[in-house]
């Protein structure tokens, strides 16, 4: 892929007249653009091939016909909500090393307190019981945890990991 640095950046507000006029006679704001557009957005349509909405992730992409857009999200969230606005375009999910972590602790099968345990409580098979995604250790030490014993009081739902049994 070609990533060339784009020419210098120009500054311009798109809106009525009047509007600039107020937004220029504000302090420190005589000089910040470039250009003044009035007309909405149709008056820039064949300026650019895609221009992007920057402070709302939900906001479509306004692009030229023909041009191609990718999202490119490195972020579970940021996935998560291009997968739920659908763009106009390709979702690209490249996962950052916390997406990958994310993923993998989201669909993690954990355990937990099934019920209120006293501590001392020395725990069976029937105070555990799992949960996914949860803060827990994973499932998989269940026979670890049987026959240990609560160090602490423990509401029912808790989380329960080597901390909290010994």
């Amino acid at each position: 892929m070609n990533m060339m640095r784009p020419p210098a950046a120009r500054t311009i507000l798109v809106c009525s007249p009047a509007v600039a006029g107020d937004i220029r006679a504000l302090p420190g704001w005589a000089d910040r653009f470039d250009e003044t557009v009035a007309g909405g957005l149709d008056a820039l349509a064949g300026r650019y091939d895609v221009l992007v909405p920057t402070d709302d992730p939900r906001r479509p992409v306004f692009a030229a016909a023909g041009a191609r857009i990718g999202y490119l999200c490195t972020e579970l969230a940021g996935f998560e909500a291009a997968m739920r606005h659908r763009p106009a375009g390709d979702v690209v999910f490249m996962p950052s090393p916390l997406a990958r972590l994310d993923l993998l602790v989201r669909d993690r099968r954990t355990l937990r307190a099934a019920r209120a345990l006293v501590r001392g409580t020395v725990l069976g098979p029937d105070d555990l019981e799992e949960e996914v995604g949860g803060p827990g250790v994973g499932a998989a030490f269940t026979d670890r945890l049987v026959g240990r014993s609560a160090l602490y009081d423990l509401p029912a739902g808790a989380p329960l990991d080597f901390g909290v049994v010994g």
